[in-house]
């Protein structure tokens, strides 16, 4: 046993059939009061580490190691009464989404409680005192109030703390956070993370921080693990391993992340070269160095005249998401448009697709007040504006060939099949999928290219306007990068106009020619990008680009 480490991994790997690893000779260690990261794709094997550590692989996983222990205590070859005392008192876990997680029909102070119970920590009376003191600890607002309620009841961000009260109610050796922010806005993310290390500090808490958010990884961690095919290619302090990769995916991933170095529209050909089987260098093209926006055509053809939008809410009455907003978009530009949840960034792109109406001011496209169109005006309006989702997994139909989900919208507007057939083939093409995909069902696809598709479905009616919410928040940083890319290709080649809404700054930086900064249904401020990112004329907007950038201090060069 070795005492000196609270994660002790030496030699791991987990197949799920012989002479197939998805983890492949896998070491790492972290000591009391440290935070290691690991990073990688989906598929990497970065969260069956993460299993692994807490006795979480299913039974038909094949698992040897030379060392799997938590403070000392050996997960391999536990029984499973032996492991389910060892988690949550030796080790916790804190999962990417707390309402996935959490009991939909238990209080928040009784899950809280149940950890106590069942590991004989408290007495009930005891164990309700102490989950009042873990939702303190956790910067809970009103946790009186909040004991009572229910995970429905609460925010994203505070459904995370909850999460995070959980797994420390059995004052565990190690925490593990598998991806535990990347649902959640800028600002609420800084909030979780701030938190998480105060927590470290505060009762000398070991955590294996595992995401795909590299900027974030680089700004918590004393070390961080590269993982690419189930092995880890790289290793050490951020600030080494991030401003001198030595391995071509890790030099992959710091070309992906949205940053000053490079924007996202110049990035393809270099990921797709670092990503080349065995590759152990990658050259930067001089051309990725040197982006400069195509020029704009002036014509504001999308408008929105103080608009609002109220929504009746009981027991609230009526509340307003929209409060007196006036922008206009612009042929040919990527207008983003950012804020919190609840700023209303949702119900602007409801209105652009005439799906809602407003209360009060009006939508015009091309001067004309679209909560006015009927009929085959407002089906060709629908034809001149389409939309992209954030999970293609939610809109795809899994019963269906793609090819069929991509000439819906035709076969909607009356197409002919041999005209919907041509249409769908390059639509394809233009999101760089093969012809023979659309007899293919989303199951066989990866994530990033069912993206590909629902953004093929989007093209398909030949749109003026495309709507993007949250794209690729779900996507990993080279296949993030991968669809900006595309997006930006497409949009030089058709002259389609983006409405990008997301709460990724560093992308809508590098993406956006302009921005709108929301909050509660407010326009704070917008205008030329470059202009609001490095001189923004309002307090709130201020606030927002501080929560983005990492802390400095703790990992600097």
């Amino acid at each position: 046993m070795n005492q000196q480490r609270t994660l002790h991994i030496e030699g791991l790997s987990v197949a799920y059939q012989p002479g197939s690893p998805v983890v492949d000779d896998v070491s790492l260690h972290i000591a009391p009061g440290e935070v290691v990261g690991v990073i990688g794709e989906s598929g990497s094997g970065k969260s069956t580490i993460a299993m692994a550590a807490m006795g979480l692989l299913p039974p038909q996983a094949i698992v040897t190691a030379r060392h799997l222990e938590v403070a000392g205590n050996e997960m391999l070859g536990a029984g499973p009464r032996e492991l389910r005392n060892l988690r949550g008192r030796v080790a916790s876990m804190v999962f990417q989404e707390p309402m996935t997680a959490l009991n939909p029909v238990m209080r928040i102070g009784d899950q809280i409680i149940e950890v106590m119970l069942i590991h004989g920590l408290a007495g009930r009376r005891a164990a309700r005192e102490r989950a009042l003191e873990l939702l303190e600890l956790v910067r809970m607002p009103d946790p009186h109030i909040r004991m009572r309620q229910y995970p429905h009841q609460l925010s994203g961000g505070q459904r995370q703390r909850v999460m995070i009260a959980i797994a420390l109610a059995g004052d565990p050796a190690l925490l593990v956070a598998d991806e535990p922010t990347t649902a959640l806005d800028v600002t609420v993310q800084a909030q979780i993370l701030d938190l998480l290390m105060e927590l470290k500090d505060r009762l000398n808490l070991s955590i294996l921080l595992i995401s795909h958010d590299l900027t974030m990884i680089g700004a918590n961690c004393d070390r961080i693990n590269v993982m690419y095919r189930g092995k880890i290619v790289e290793q050490g302090p951020p600030a080494k391993v991030l401003s001198n990769p030595k391995h071509a995916y890790t030099a992959a991933l710091v070309l992906c992340a949205p940053g000053p170095h490079i924007p996202p529209r110049s990035r393809l050909s270099v990921v797709s070269e670092a990503m080349a089987p065995n590759a152990d260098t990658v050259d930067v093209p001089p051309e990725v160095l040197t982006y400069e926006p195509d020029p704009l055509q002036p014509e504001t053809f999308l408008s929105f005249d103080a608009v609002t939008k109220e929504y009746r809410v009981p027991p609230f009455g009526r509340v307003q998401a929209l409060k007196g907003i006036s922008l206009g978009l612009r042929r040919g530009e990527t207008f983003g448009v950012v804020g919190e949840s609840g700023s209303g960034k949702s119900t602007l792109a409801r209105l652009a697709l005439r799906i809602e109406s407003p209360t009060s001011g009006a939508v015009r496209y091309d001067g004309i007040d679209i909560a006015q169109l009927r009929g085959a005006a407002l089906r060709e309006h629908r034809r001149r504006v389409q939309i992209v989702f954030q999970d293609p997994n939610d809109t795809l139909d899994p019963r269906h060939p793609v090819g069929r989900s991509i000439g819906e919208p035709l076969r909607a507007q009356g197409a002919r099949a041999n005209e919907i057939e041509e249409r769908v083939r390059a639509c394809l093409n233009l999101v760089a999928l093969p012809a023979e995909a659309a007899e293919r069902y989303p199951r066989e696809f990866s994530g990033g290219q069912r993206q590909r598709i629902a953004i093929a479905r989007a093209l398909v009616t030949d749109p003026e306007l495309i709507v993007l919410d949250e794209p690729t928040s779900a996507l990993d940083v080279s296949v993030q990068a991968q669809v900006l890319n595309l997006l930006a290709d497409i949009q030089a080649r058709t002259g389609v106009t983006l409405l990008f809404i997301s709460h990724d700054l560093a992308v809508i930086r590098h993406l956006s020619h302009r921005v709108a900064v929301m909050r509660h249904g407010e326009l704070i401020e917008y205008g030329d990008t470059a202009t609001i990112f490095s001189a923004p004329r309002e307090e709130y907007t201020r606030q927002l680009f501080q929560a983005a950038e990492p802390p400095q201090g703790r990992n600097a060069a």
